[in-house]
């Protein structure tokens, strides 16, 4: 198409160098009228925001959330991260992170771990342990469900309208969770997730919960400081070696046996099938070493044991007990890892005689069969003192 134009009387009175300027201003801003791109639909936003979300290797991002107390008309403000990493698994296609204030929940090595920072606890839920659990709260914990991740693997997404806020726009997405009628309260339960249509990024999402079509509640989270990555780093935690590693069935804190009690007696079998009492084992010392799979520091304390600087007195007999895992477990463990000392297995009851809560808990019997000293968790200063070659 041919354009045509008549070049203005204020351009011919003045300098050809300045008429050539605005000329070339001219046709620039006529080129950029005629190339003008097609707006991007609400579908095209929202593939490329899958593509951006989806894509990387790893991705991390920062969030507030704002929870409403319909109980006390109040909000409650928490800051939040969350870190995810592409894997193999059987499970679920990413490790991730996710952490607030004192608490930290984790899905690393197959595992789920929330890690309360307070109480200084690690609690531990494996697929072998509790597998409708875990397949629950893999899938459908906060910190996943609310981030975009979780949210845009949900299906039956549309596209609402667009808003403005602070003289932005952003595309609202709708989906329902929930719309039916639960003993007689009718119950709307709707998903909006807002994405910024100039980046393709998701903004914020918004929990509506409706009760008779009257709000009842309303969860609002704001997402910032995204980062992608494309290397194959694995992602790792850092447990203090303070903390106490416990499973789901034992998460209430109990006391342990207190030192001079007379020790439970107990009979069980080793991963060779020999038995092991303990009453038979009076004129030594012995370390019962109550451990499960899924613990850090429990193998941190095995792999110092087995340490070629380690030695234990001859005078005593270690034990490693594990109340948790079943034999065909450990079986499969041991292929490719060791233990320096009998492995006890099915000692569930044998946990609870000994008010094992946390994993690690070290036990030493006296010579006369009687508590001589109680270590629940790591301490590399107790292991140290059970080192001969420390010690000589």
């Amino acid at each position: 198409m041919l354009i045509e134009f008549e070049i203005p009387n204020y351009l011919v009175k003045t300098s050809f160098y300045t008429m050539i300027k605005r000329l070339y201003f001219l046709l620039f801003a006529l080129v950029a009228v005629f190339s003008c791109e097609t707006p991007k639909t609400p579908d095209q936003i929202w593939e490329e925001s899958k593509t951006q979300i989806f894509n990387p290797q790893g991705l991390s991002f920062q969030s507030k959330m704002v929870w409403e107390n319909p109980n006390f008309h109040e909000f409650d403000t928490t800051f939040r991260s969350f870190e995810a990493r592409k894997i193999k698994d059987e499970y679920f296609d990413y490790a991730y992170i996710g952490k607030r204030d004192n608490y930290t929940f984790a899905y690393l090595g197959g595992v789920l771990q929330s890690i309360d920072h307070e109480k200084k606890t690690v609690k531990i839920t494996s697929i072998e342990q509790d597998s409708l659990n875990f397949i629950n709260t893999l899938h459908n914990n906060s910190f996943l469900s609310f981030s975009p991740l979780g949210l845009m693997k949900k299906e039956g997404w549309s596209f609402v309208k667009d808003t403005i806020v602070d003289n932005k726009i952003y595309f609202d997405y709708l989906q329902i969770e929930m719309d039916t009628t639960i003993d007689k309260t009718k119950v709307l339960l709707e998903n909006h997730l807002f994405i910024n249509p100039s980046n393709s990024i998701p903004v914020w999402y918004s929990r509506r919960l409706y009760h008779h079509g009257k709000r009842n509640q309303l969860i609002e989270i704001y997402f910032s400081d995204y980062k992608s990555s494309e290397g194959n780093e694995e992602l790792t935690l850092e447990i203090p070696s303070t903390y106490v590693s416990k499973t789901e069935q034992e998460s209430e804190p109990q006391l342990p046996l207190e030192v001079g009690e007379k020790a439970p007696d107990f009979e069980l079998i080793d991963m060779e099938g020999n038995p092991v009492r303990l009453s038979e084992l009076e004129g030594k010392r012995v370390l019962l070493d109550f451990s499960m799979i899924n613990c850090g520091w429990c193998k941190i304390a095995i792999n110092k044991f087995k340490d070629e600087d380690f030695a234990f007195d001859s005078n005593l007999v270690p034990l490693y007990i594990n109340p948790v895992d079943s034999k065909e477990l450990m079986e499969k463990y041991l292929r490719s890892n060791s233990i320096p000392f009998p492995v006890l297995v099915g000692a569930s009851e044998l946990g609870k005689s000994y008010k094992v809560s946390g994993y690690p808990t070290f036990y030493i019997i006296d010579e006369n069969g009687k508590i001589e000293f109680v270590q629940v968790g790591f301490s590399d200063n107790f292991i140290d003192q059970l080192n001969r070659k420390e010690n000589s």
